[in-house]
């Protein structure tokens, strides 16, 4: 279990703190999905046919079926919505000093957490103010005591709000979403009846079909460029998807993500429209970079609700589009059914399907089994839940791929590569991107009496005079892999990064370090107290609405932690005194060469 605990930094000027656990004992003993000889989880929700939570079911009414093979249930319990009183009742985070930072946040224990991921790459610009509407008007309403976090996904993803009960401050959040034209549809894409283009509910007309060979030709070049465009849309939502995957793999129990979308296609269909061109011209798949957050919404218990932010779909008169639309909705059922979710499209009520969701979600049995085949570890496997009781609705993961023992030294052959895990880090590191828990850690960041380097003075010209930072770091000891040789030491392979963003969001300045090498039994002990230290400098413009982004990624496991904050929290506080990264007691013992190498 991840003990979140705030570590002292090694300078006298901090002070320990001790965070309440992320787990309450109950939610300690269920594991998350990892199924390679160890327990699977299921999220099952179970209600009537109206959609109403079923209550009070018990362990025997559950049969748990893989490969057709039944399995034993090695743990069985409960989840009901929690009170508005009850969800307010948060772990206290105890003062930490001026200039000191967490990427700890709490939330409440046992319960269901609920994102509202607003997607406008997928959606076209005609329809992102319905679903603006729609939004606020689910949040007008929304029951109190739902815990819910707000995303937005353009071409990065963005968090607009993090995880609350207070309706008043989501409402604040999402009168900040902004809409605009995705880069990859067409304005008058896909859409509904709630804002169609002549403005009588009726879809603009088809263009007229010309089967001359110019025709054909230029069609071929249309679907070609658009094959081409889909792709980069699939792979940009997937990689946004997978990064709020890492976020929420650091919470505990069942997430709700209601993703809000127009939808995009898992293929690209061969084109039937016109078989005299290359049906298949332009395709190409994602079935790995799909399977990979399938799989790492499996290990989070993340399921997700897709919701056509359409609304109300009719006919447009084109079999090609039409075949789009019979597209996008098949993908959203796909990854509904794959994760434990329900789709809802069709539909001009987003506000009631948005909280239909939600409450559909905030009900469930968490049951954990261990699978009674453990051979061919890595392969994809199904499950299968049976109730006993009649007229139920299940909801569940009906399948998952298997951990493979060997991804731990696929990870260990990549930390040593140039640049290990670098998609997933350049995307926690985007300004703006939501602060990553995965690897807990605390941050003193103090201005220092110390002379900006001309290398950095020279590189800030543009920004006006800098100033100098000092950043220490304190890593939560648990949350870093390492390998254990049989001499008891613990190998392990961290990566530290400062940037400093100007408020367009452009980068001004850089610093960070790679440690990689050994902690004997001793000094692995002082660190449990202290924390794994680290020290950066970094020169920063000093103008107040700079921001500075902080990160430590593990190359070993590929798990990022981050924090950005404002410039203006830390630049009128006192000059840091700088004394060192460590004491000699607690130092790590860096590898060959590999002692804080810069970058």
């Amino acid at each position: 279990m991840r003990i979140p605990v705030l570590l002292t930094l090694w300078s006298s000027c901090l002070m320990a703190h001790q965070l309440p656990a992320q787990q309450s004992p109950a939610l300690a003993a269920t594991p998350t999905l990892h199924a390679n000889a160890k327990l699977v989880v299921l999220d099952v929700v179970v209600t009537d046919h109206d959609h109403h939570p079923i209550h009070n079911l018990k362990q025997p009414d559950f049969t748990i079926l893989e490969g057709h093979r039944q399995q034993t249930i090695k743990s069985f319990e409960e989840h009901t919505p929690p009170s508005a009183a009850e969800a307010a009742k948060l772990p206290p985070l105890p003062p930490l000093p001026a200039g000191t930072f967490s990427n700890y946040t709490p939330t409440p224990p046992n319960s269901a957490l609920n994102v509202l991921l607003i997607d406008t790459l997928n959606t076209p610009a005609t329809s992102q103010v319905f679903m603006r509407r729609q939004v606020l008007k689910y949040l007008q309403n929304a029951k109190p005591g739902s815990n819910i976090a707000i995303f937005g996904l353009s071409t990065d993803l963005v968090m607009l709000q993090g995880f609350t009960t207070d309706p008043e401050v989501l409402k604040a959040a999402a009168l900040k979403l902004t809409g605009g034209l995705s880069p990859f549809l067409n304005a008058s894409a896909g859409m509904g009846m709630h804002d169609s283009g002549d403005g009588k509910g009726q879809p603009p007309p088809a263009p007229p079909s010309t089967e001359t060979t110019a025709a054909l030709q230029l069609q071929a070049i249309l679907d070609f460029v658009d094959s081409f465009e889909d792709t980069a849309r699939i792979r940009t939502s997937l990689n946004g998807m997978n990064q709020l995957a890492h976020y929420l793999s650091a919470f505990p129990g069942r997430k709700n993500l209601v993703w809000l979308s127009g939808g995009f296609p898992l293929s690209i269909s061969p084109d039937a429209v016109h078989p005299s061109i290359d049906p298949f011209v332009g395709m190409a798949s994602s079935d790995q970079e799909y399977r990979e957050t399938i799989r790492l919404f499996a290990s989070s218990q993340i399921a997700v609700y897709p919701i056509d932010a359409r609304g109300l779909m009719i006919g447009t008169g084109s079999v090609r589009k039409d075949m789009e639309q019979a597209d996008a909705h098949s993908s959203m059922m796909q990854m509904a059914h794959d994760t434990g979710g329900r789709a809802a499209f069709n539909n001009n009520g987003l506000a009631q399907a948005v909280d239909t969701a939600i409450e559909d979600g905030s009900s469930y049995y968490t049951i954990a089994y261990r699978p009674t085949d453990a051979k061919e570890a890595g392969r994809f496997r199904t499950t299968e839940v049976k109730l006993a009781q009649s007229g139920c609705l299940l909801e569940y993961r009906h399948s998952y791929i298997e951990d493979d023992p060997n991804r731990a030294g696929a990870a260990e052959t990549a930390a040593n590569s140039p640049a290990p895990g670098s998609s997933l880090l350049i995307r926690a590191m985007i300004h703006g991107a939501p602060a990553s828990s995965e690897m807990l850690f605390k941050a003193r960041v103090l201005p220092t009496a110390s002379a900006s380097t001309s290398g950095q003075r020279r590189a800030l010209a543009s920004d006006g005079p800098p100033a100098r930072y000092a950043i220490d770091f304190a890593v939560l000891p648990s949350d870093i892999s390492y390998t254990t040789t049989p001499d008891g030491l613990r190998h392990f392979n961290l990566e530290f990064i400062a940037l400093v963003y100007r408020p367009d969001g452009t980068l001004a300045n850089r610093t960070g370090n790679i440690l990689k090498g050994t902690l004997t039994p001793a000094q692995y002990a002082a660190l449990q107290q202290n924390g794994f230290p680290n020290h950066l400098e970094i020169d920063v413009p000093a103008k107040s609405n700079f921001t500075i982004r902080l990160g430590v990624h593990d190359r070993s496991a590929n798990r990022v932690g981050t924090i950005e904050l404002p410039v203006a929290t830390v630049s009128k506080l006192p000059a840091a005194t700088i004394a060192g990264t460590s004491s000699p007691s607690t130092a790590p013992t860096p590898g060959p060469g590999e002692s804080g190498r810069a970058k």
